[in-house]
């Protein structure tokens, strides 16, 4: 009778264990993260809830042109703001196209610092800008960068014209401004400009947690089990 109470008391731990292992896994699913090497194509908006600002300086309106030589030059400017979601920090942009030369189409948005950090790229075309990106996509190794790419549907002149704004979700809790941002437009980029980015140890990502808490549930029940079975032997002598 005790080996059978014990035997289920360790059926109920695992299935706990498994429980919990597989609720969190969902919560992962969910998440749009790229990992370095990775691209994503945007098919809708994936909303999010900015819970506040973060604590000052956390704006700023940053100049940039384009040299397209003989003279031709773009001028623009981005605004790099950042913001609290559910606890860590989001690193929202949006660019303005504000005069100068026919340039071409807009190309690439790209943003660096993020090494280390989780990088959740999310599209916000409901607030305006008639620019959308559709598609990101992070770069290899280290994954620093994360790059917003547009179609070839942004018109070929996009003077006078801005982006919508597009966000970039991470586990971090700290910036400051050590990222640079490069525009990409008919085959220049800008200069790269200073924009905030993640600084400091990051917070555990899920997928980690569910890997450690996925092996401490397999140490568990094979002790368990090992328990059991000593139980058992103890018995029959």
């Amino acid at each position: 009778m005790d080996t059978m109470r014990l035997n289920a008391d360790i059926g109920s731990a695992l299935r706990a264990c498994l429980y919990f292992l597989l609720t969190l896994s969902c919560s992962v699913a969910h998440a749009v993260v790229i990992n370095p090497g990775q691209s994503v194509t945007f098919t809708k908006e994936e909303p999010f809830d900015p819970s506040e600002h973060a604590p000052p300086p956390s704006f700023a309106n940053r100049p940039f042109t384009i040299d397209f030589g003989g003279g031709s030059i773009l001028h623009g400017h981005i605004l790099d703001n950042v913001l609290i979601v559910n606890g860590t920090l989001a690193f929202e942009t949006e660019v303005f196209i504000d005069s100068g030369a026919p340039s071409g189409a807009l190309q690439s948005l790209s943003r660096t610092n993020y090494a280390g950090f989780t990088t959740d790229a999310r599209p916000e075309p409901d607030r305006g800008g008639s620019l959308v990106p559709n598609q990101a996509q992070r770069s290899i190794l280290s994954g620093s960068s994360v790059q917003f790419n547009f179609d070839n549907s942004t018109p070929p002149d996009i003077r006078g014209s801005s982006s919508s704004f597009f966000a970039t979700l991470t586990n971090a809790t700290q910036f400051a401004e050590v990222g640079t941002f490069q525009v990409g437009v008919g085959g220049y980029l800008s200069d790269p400009l200073p924009v905030f980015s993640p600084v400091g140890v990051p917070v555990p990502e899920p997928t980690a947690w569910v890997t450690l808490l996925a092996g401490i549930g397999l140490m568990a029940g094979i002790a368990l089990r090992r328990r059991a079975s000593s139980f058992s032997a103890r018995r029959v002598s």
